[in-house]
């Protein structure tokens, strides 16, 4: 019994975070429209920062890493980063084509990691490439821009700024990951 809460503890840390995806995004919804306290809002977004360090940390130190996991893990990336960012393009704060342009590299990075997957015969759930997991990084710590917007001067004007660094780096990923695919296909396999 304690074997198996010991394994799944990063995983229920993951749907944890997952649970406080819609509190965050009703709280973003409610300061905008009604100028309410920031007090929850920091609250949450803390929780979401940290839990997403920590599940993968205890993953490995408890050595307990599982697809499942990992799905989870990107589930929840995914669902808080889209919902924040659709929040923000229906506020104004960031152009529309950038939700577009995360969806587009969402939907490479599931197909581009399957075929790299399938083309090593990993059971790794996704393949990460370097220049893509800093630009998810920095898309969900975006929020934080306006969580803390007291302390940030001008904090529309450095999302924006953001927005086109993240950009850039998807692109880069994006090109990066499908050339390398399309060489994985010209490579011929090895039969046994």
């Amino acid at each position: 019994m304690k074997t198996a809460l010991k394994r799944n503890i990063p995983n229920i840390i993951t749907l944890f975070r997952l649970s406080l995806v819609l509190p965050f995004s009703i709280f973003i919804h409610d300061i905008i429209v009604y100028n309410y306290s920031n007090l929850f809002l920091f609250i949450i977004f803390t929780f979401i920062i940290i839990s997403d360090i920590l599940d993968g940390y205890l993953a490995r130190k408890l050595k307990c890493s599982s697809s499942l996991g990992a799905k989870l893990d990107i589930l929840s990336d995914t669902f808080y980063c889209l919902c924040s960012m659709t929040l923000f393009v229906h506020f104004q704060f960031i152009p529309l084509w950038f939700l577009l342009i995360m969806i587009v590299k969402s939907l490479e990075f599931m197909i581009t990691s399957k075929i790299i997957k399938d083309k090593y015969k990993t059971n790794a759930p996704v393949i990460f490439d370097k220049m893509g997991k800093i630009a998810v990084n920095m898309v969900m710590l975006m929020p934080g821009l306006f969580v803390f917007r007291c302390f940030v001067t001008n904090y529309l004007q450095v999302m924006n700024i953001t927005v086109y660094i993240i950009t850039i780096s998807f692109i880069i990923s994006f090109f990066s990951r499908i050339i390398y695919v399309i060489k994985l296909g010209s490579v011929p396999t090895t039969q046994a």
